[in-house]
């Protein structure tokens, strides 16, 4: 056992059982309209939220520690200008950031990675600059272990 919270008698190594199957903390939400240029990127419209870690707008706390993946998109709110965003974790910039320079207005754009994160951890996507999320972009986190 990885020392991770289990169900009653598990020896699976994440938290929880459902049908005899393990619940992975992760969610993935999209975007509703929601315009960024400076602050936090919200995504509002959850789609699932497994364990409940992700607070149904912008945050998600890691419940254990681990290895998580971590993804989002996004689109500038016009055309012309340069794009930006970072992943924060406990307030603080970390990872790869997302820039582009919008050439066309429905040019959405996508950053994945890997990152270990405590227990305890909140992480958002912040630092956004001329930044739109509408139904076609996204935020997710699942551990991977």
């Amino acid at each position: 056992m990885s020392g991770i919270i289990g169900g009653a008698g598990s020896k699976s190594g994440f938290i929880g059982e459902s049908f005899g199957r393990t619940i992975v903390p992760s969610f993935h939400a999209v975007g509703n309209s929601f315009t960024a240029n400076g602050g936090d990127v919200e995504y509002s419209n959850v789609l699932f939220n497994q364990g409940g870690h992700y607070d149904g707008t912008k945050n998600f706390t890691a419940p254990v520690t681990g290895v998580y993946s971590i993804s989002w998109s996004l689109k500038g709110t016009s055309s012309g200008i340069s794009v930006y965003s970072r992943v924060k974790i406990d307030g603080t910039s970390t990872g790869p950031g997302l820039e582009f320079l919008n050439d066309i207005t429905s040019a959405h754009t996508h950053m994945s990675f890997i990152h270990r994160l405590l227990a305890g951890q909140v992480i958002k996507i912040g630092s956004g600059s001329n930044v739109l999320c509408d139904g076609s972009d996204s935020f997710s986190v699942c551990l991977l272990g």
